[in-house]
């Protein structure tokens, strides 16, 4: 995909969002923070946050528990419980970081008014995201600008 192809997408994931009107967006990292940013800045919306988790070590062998290694403690304050979060990510792939984002989110600020976004999903996510672009095959690659 081209940059041009991306801004077309960001700006129809926007459109779509823009009735919802999401007050803080939580990027999941490390494939949601340029998307995040990028629906950010065509919603206005000033407050972005990073969640991070993994489910591999670092020889890629699948852990038994996730690791959380940026979580949004810190910005409790911003997430009450009338706050509209968007998580977004770039792909929707297994679904575990987005189901794990949105569990937290949902614990921590007590609410359901959370949703999520992906640029592309793929049939096996364990989540369809309320905001997604297009479904792709499972075994499709996809190679953004910034990579």
């Amino acid at each position: 995909y081209t940059q041009t192809d991306i801004n077309g997408i960001i700006d129809y994931l926007s459109h779509e969002i823009r009735p919802w009107k999401p007050d803080i967006i939580v990027a999941l990292a490390k494939g949601g923070i340029i998307p995040a940013r990028l629906i950010a800045r065509n919603l206005n919306i000033s407050k972005i946050l990073s969640y991070g988790v993994s489910f591999y070590d670092e020889n890629d062998n699948k852990l038994d528990k996730p690791t959380v290694y940026q979580n949004l403690d810190s910005a409790k304050e911003l997430l009450k419980q009338d706050t509209k979060i968007l998580v977004v990510d770039d792909i929707a792939d297994s679904g575990d970081s987005l189901v794990n984002c949105l569990t937290y989110l949902k614990y921590i600020t007590k609410s359901e008014n959370v949703k999520s976004c992906a640029l592309f999903t793929k049939p096996r996510s364990k989540i369809k995201p309320e905001y997604t672009f297009d479904e792709v095959d499972n075994d499709t690659w996809i190679v953004y600008p910034w990579e």
